[in-house]
Order: structure tokens, then sequence, then C-alpha cells
């Protein structure tokens, strides 16, 4: 029973991990404060996901070389095909973190920029309060 329904539970965990990790991500990047509260949160889930998602890989790997090594009928054209197109894949994916990161690099840098900038303007109305009262 685990063998035959064991994929598709991880995979529709793995599935659930990722559109939870995308909700906490869309409600958090508006507002720091929850995405301070709610980054260790979204760090375990993406971890939880990345665990899931290798857990299939590792099965699924698994699964070919030993097909491979018993000269199972297709397991050379899906070892040949896999070998092709997973760099496609990869580089699908690997486009969609740098884009999701620059996508936050940016986002944090125009909140660090307006944070610094009220920080400066705070500073120099308390220090012209504090010239003023030392002239009084």
């Amino acid at each position: 029973m685990i063998r035959k329904y064991g994929s598709t539970v991880l995979g529709c965990i793995g599935v659930a991990l990722w559109i939870a990790a995308l909700f906490m991500l869309a409600s958090a990047a508006q507002n720091t404060e929850k995405f301070d509260k709610w980054l260790p949160w979204i760090l375990l889930v993406n971890i939880s996901g990345v665990l899931t998602l290798s857990v299939l890989l590792a099965g699924k790997l698994t699964r070919l070389v030993r097909d491979y090594r018993r000269h199972v009928p297709g397991s050379r054209l899906k070892g040949t095909h896999g070998g092709d197109i997973q760099p496609a894949g990869r580089g699908a994916d690997l486009g969609g973190l740098l884009f999701l990161a620059a996508i936050l690099e940016s986002r944090h840098r125009q909140l660090f920029e307006n944070e610094v900038s009220q920080g400066l303007k705070d500073t120099r109305e308390l220090s012209h309060a504090a010239l003023d009262g030392a002239g009084a």
C-alpha cells in the first residue's frame, strides 16, 4: 500500500507545502513585522518541501537504477530522456529562484531605504531640538 501510494502522497504534501510557502510570502511581503515573525515558518516550510521532493527524487532514481540493472524494457530510454530533459527543468527552476531572489532583494532594499530615511529625518529633528534647547 505504501509503495503504491507513497510517492503520490509525498507529491501532494510537497505541492501543499509549496502553496503554503507562496501564501506566507505573499501575505508577508507588504509588512516587515509580519515577515520577521513568519520568517522561521517560511524557512521551515521551504526546507520541508525540499526534503520531501528530495525523497521523491531519490525514490525515482533508485527505481530507475534497479530497473536499469535488471534490463527492464524502457529503462534505458527513461534514463536517456531523463538525462536530456532534467537540465532544462533545472534551468527553469534556477531562473524562477533567481527571479524570486531579485524581487525579495529589491523589496527589502526599498524598505531599508524608507526606514533609513525616516531615521535620518528623526535624527535631524532631534538634533535641531537639542540645539534649540541648548541655545535658549
